[in-house]
C-alpha cells in the first residue's frame, strides 16, 4: 500500500553540517518522508520479519530511514546509543545478539566494524541489506566487510540532508578491478535529477558529461529553520525549481 503524499505540513527538522556554509536546520514535510518512504518500501527487499538497527542520532536524516520504514512494515527497531557504537565490538555482539537483518550506516562506523571489531568472532548470517551513505567507502575496507557478510546486499544510498537519498547503487556481490567506488548509481523514483553545467540545465544526459547534480520532486526540503532566502535554488524554462547539491558528479 502506497502512502498519501499531498500533505505539506512540517513533520520534522534535520540538522546539516554546514559543509557549504553555515549548519542549517532542514525543514522536511510529509510529501517529503512519505515520498522517501515509498521508494523504500518498493526498492529494498524487507519485510514485517526484518530486525532494524539504528546507530543514527534523531537529527540526522539516517535516522528516518530506520525509525519510519521499521514503522511502516511493523518491524523491529533496536536502538544503539552514541557510547554503544563507539565500541565496534559491542556493536558486533549486539547485531549478533539481536539477529539484525538490516543496518544503515556510514562507512566509517562499517570500517571501524571490519577493522577493529573482530568479525570473525561473530555470526552476522541474519544480514540481509547494508545501506551506507554520507561519505565513500574505501574499497578496502568494503572488500573486507563483504568477505564476512557473504550473503548480504550493500546498498550505496547518496543525497544532501535536503533531498534525502536521491540516487542508489546495487553494490555487486564480487567487486572486480573495475569498481567504482564512487558510484551513486541510478535517480530514484521520487525525484528527479538534472546536470548543470556553465549555469545551464542539460535536458539530455549522456555519458561523459561532467556538471553539478540538481535535484527536484517531492523528496526536496520545504526550506531552511528561520532563513526565507534560498539561494541554491535555480528555475527551469517551466518554473521548475531544482535544489543545487554542490556536489559534482559525471554520468
Amino acid at each position: 500500500q502506497v502512502l498519501k503524499r499531498d500533505v505539506k505540513n512540517i513533520v520534522y527538522i534535520l540538522y546539516t553540517s554546514g559543509s557549504t556554509g553555515e549548519p542549517k536546520g532542514v525543514k522536511l514535510s510529509n510529501k517529503n518522508v512519505l515520498s522517501f518512504i515509498n521508494w523504500s518500501i518498493n526498492y529494498f527487499p524487507i519485510s514485517k520479519k526484518d530486525i532494524f538497527c539504528s546507530v543514527a542520532p534523531f537529527h540526522f536524516d539516517l535516522s528516518i530511514f530506520d525509525v519510519f520504514v521499521s514503522l511502516f512494515y511493523g518491524a523491529k527497531l533496536i536502538l544503539f546509543n552514541a557510547e554503544t557504537i563507539r565500541n565496534p565490538r559491542l556493536v558486533n555482539k549486539l547485531l549478533e545478539q539481536h539477529k539484525v537483518s538490516v543496518i544503515y550506516s556510514t562507512p566509517t562506523l562499517f570500517s571501524l566494524l571490519a577493522n577493529y571489531g573482530k568479525l570473525e568472532k561473530f555470526d552476522h548470517s541474519a544480514l540481509k541489506v547494508v545501506n551506507y551513505a554520507g561519505e565513500v567507502f574505501v574499497q578496502e575496507y568494503l572488500i573486507k566487510l563483504k568477505e564476512h557478510w557473504q550473503s548480504t546486499q550493500f546498498y550505496n544510498l547518496y543525497g544532501p540532508t535536503e533531498t534525502n537519498v536521491c540516487t542508489a547503487f546495487k553494490v555487486p556481490y564480487l567487486i572486480d578491478n573495475f569498481f567504482n567506488e564512487r558510484n551513486i548509481g541510478h535517480p530514484c523514483e521520487h525525484c528527479f535529477c538534472k546536470i548543470l553545467v556553465n549555469q545551464n540545465i542539460i535536458s539530455e544526459i549522456k555519458n561523459g558529461i561532467l556538471g553539478e547534480l540538481i535535484i527536484s520532486g517531492d523528496s526536496v526540503f520545504e526550506g531552511y529553520m528561520g532563513i526565507n532566502s534560498l539561494t541554491n535554488f535555480i528555475e527551469d524554462v517551466n518554473f521548475v525549481k531544482w535544489y543545487k547539491t554542490g556536489d559534482i558528479v559525471r554520468v
